[in-house]
């Protein structure tokens, strides 16, 4: 299993990048993919300094909650860069 509530750091989150489906990928997902927890992928997606390669906005929480965005603007831009892709969010 992974190292829970660790460190994880956007390099390791790289691999999982291509799996960034549109606003379906939660945190839980993504963090079985890496082997880590979920709290530390919510972490990584918030220090990520490349969100243009590793697009973090798409990762959503459990029960197509938006979770939350560190990036400028917070869940605002969260939800406009989700729209741009065509993604409908509330």
């Amino acid at each position: 299993a992974g190292t829970r509530g660790s460190f994880l750091s956007a390099r390791r989150m790289g691999p999982a990048a291509p799996h960034l489906v549109r606003g379906r990928q939660t945190y839980a997902d993504i963090a079985k993919a890496v082997d880590n927890a979920p709290r530390a992928v919510g972490g990584a997606c918030g220090r990520n300094p490349i969100p243009i390669i590793i697009p973090c906005h798409r990762v959503i929480a459990k029960g197509g909650r938006l979770g939350g965005f560190s990036g400028f603007a917070g869940l605002e831009m969260k939800r406009r860069l989700l729209r741009l892709e065509g993604i409908s969010v509330t």
